[in-house]
């Protein structure tokens, strides 16, 4: 296995949790909007994607309704004023400004992408193409509201491949009235076709022609993967795996995300340990982040400190030193991280007319 530059590397990450409701899908954007700022913040001149964020969330996704629009019908009416061909119209030098934060204004290419990961894996599309929607992440500053007169900046560029929120399409995945649609080995072959040719996009290379370095594509897939772990979530993650094995320029992160309560961080601290007795005979270096998520204002503490989660976060580490303490090796790198979501992110989940994501994650040291 030959040894691989760090700028080589392409990451994977694996966001995941025990049960649902806990904000797995909107941390895995989030994630994937942090890391796409990174890239921009790196390279303002590239205007391709770097982050790929894909939806692996079978058994019941609304991401692709709440953020792109199930048809063009709806699409058109979602993104009328924010697509990012009629940003650039008001603001000329949109890529040319340095990203400023993580508050983001959500748009799209102008062109309604109709297909899904559910028609690749139904083998109705081969052309990973065909279900990319490309997306921004677009800070705007309006000068008393007259077009042209403010400034705006792209903050992150983001691929998004969605999965299919249609009752129909989500029967594929279920078992209980008899088979499903996608057998479990097909089902495997396929999404190991479709992660090879991402990770192959996001291969550096040299031109010959010119003598230089060109990078192309995905230095980051985020994976949105469903709740629990069904049988199609079990394949994924070690299909993944199998692949890192194999090729040292993977390199695997995986999220197990807790809200507050009591009970789901306990289901959580048990999956650590199922985790890490995985991982114990590995051949591959996997980072585990234990993610505290969805966590409002004034959520903990008390009213002289409404913002204090050092009780909370003590716990996290305990949990953390406890699992890291009974499980040793040099292939774990255990992690704990903080999210919090913005009043502007729960306002876009219930009002279509506010789309900003606004979001911080932080580590715990």
């Amino acid at each position: 296995m030959r040894d691989v530059n760090a700028k080589d590397k392409i990451q994977i990450h694996i966001v995941s949790s025990v049960k649902g409701g806990c904000g797995k899908t909107a941390f895995s954007i989030f994630k994937a909007l942090e890391l796409a700022n990174e890239m921009r913040r790196n390279n303002l001149k590239n205007r391709m994607a770097e982050v790929l964020w894909l939806d692996a969330d079978f058994n019941g996704t609304a991401s692709r309704k709440l953020i792109y629009g199930v048809d063009e019908a709806e699409f058109a009416n979602l993104h009328e004023k924010n697509t990012i061909d009629r940003l650039r119209e008001d603001f000329p030098d949109l890529f040319k400004t340095v990203p400023s934060n993580s508050e983001n204004l959500l748009c799209f290419d102008e062109n309604f992408v109709p297909y899904t990961i559910n028609d690749y894996l139904r083998e109705d599309i081969q052309s990973i193409e065909k279900m990319t929607v490309h997306g921004y992440a677009v800070e705007e500053q309006k000068s008393g509201g007259t077009a042209g007169n403010g400034t705006g900046c792209v903050n992150a560029i983001v691929d998004f491949i969605f999965s299919s929120g249609r009752g129909a399409d989500r029967k594929m995945f279920h078992y209980g009235n008899g088979l499903p649609t996608v057998e479990i080995g097909r089902f495997t072959y396929l999404m190991r076709a479709m992660l090879l040719k991402l990770c192959e996009l996001g291969r550096t290379e040299t031109a010959a022609s010119r003598k230089e370095i060109v990078t192309s594509a995905y230095r980051h897939i985020v994976i949105d993967m469903p709740p629990g772990d069904d049988a199609y979530a079990s394949a994924l993650l070690e299909t993944v795996r199998k692949m890192a094995e194999k090729d040292s320029r993977l390199e695997l992160h995986l999220y197990t995300l807790t809200t507050s309560d009591r009970g789901h961080m306990y289901a959580v601290q048990e999956n650590l340990k199922s985790i890490c007795e995985q991982l114990r005979s590995s051949l591959h270096t996997e980072t585990v982040y234990t993610v505290l998520n969805e966590v409002r204002e004034d959520e903990f503490g008390s009213s002289s400190s409404p913002n204090d989660f050092s009780l909370y976060m003590n716990m996290i580490k305990t949990c953390r030193d406890g699992i890291l303490k009974e499980y040793p090796g040099d292939n774990l790198n255990l992690k704990v991280l903080f999210c919090r979501f913005q009043n502007e992110y729960y306002q876009f989940c219930r009002h279509t007319d506010s789309r900003k994501f606004s979001f911080e994650i932080d580590e715990v040291r």
